[in-house]
């Protein structure tokens, strides 16, 4: 949606400096009271404006349809079993990339919220 958007993993553009352009782009438009992003999902500017610690996601805020259906899968499950089983699942190799490095048999079902917010 227009009003949620998240920066994307770009290689070519973080290179080219474009986000930095951007970034500064917004800033002169702030500091001289223009308006700031309108169009950046809540979780993002919780991230510019207050750090990592105030940041809330949701697993709306993830662009990937095909990955907000696998965390809603693995959000909906009721028990440690379904639980395990998913996450070691081939499909849920992408939590490596979330930092959830743990074999899947020693993430504690408690822990499915903490899983499913990384």
């Amino acid at each position: 949606p227009p009003d949620r958007r998240v920066l994307r993993h770009n290689t070519t553009a973080f290179q080219e400096e474009l986000y930095l352009f951007i970034g500064k782009i917004i800033a002169l438009s702030i500091l001289h009271g223009g308006p700031g992003p309108v169009f950046f999902a809540p979780v993002v500017v919780d991230y510019l404006f207050g750090g990592i610690t105030m940041v809330k996601p949701c697993v709306e805020d993830v662009p990937d349809p095909l990955l907000q259906s696998k965390l809603r899968k693995l959000a909906s499950v009721n028990s440690e079993e379904q639980f395990r089983s998913l996450l070691s699942s081939e499909e849920y190799e992408f939590r490596y990339d979330c930092g959830i490095s743990k074999p899947s048999g020693r993430i504690p079902f408690s822990d499915k919220v903490k899983v499913v917010e990384a």
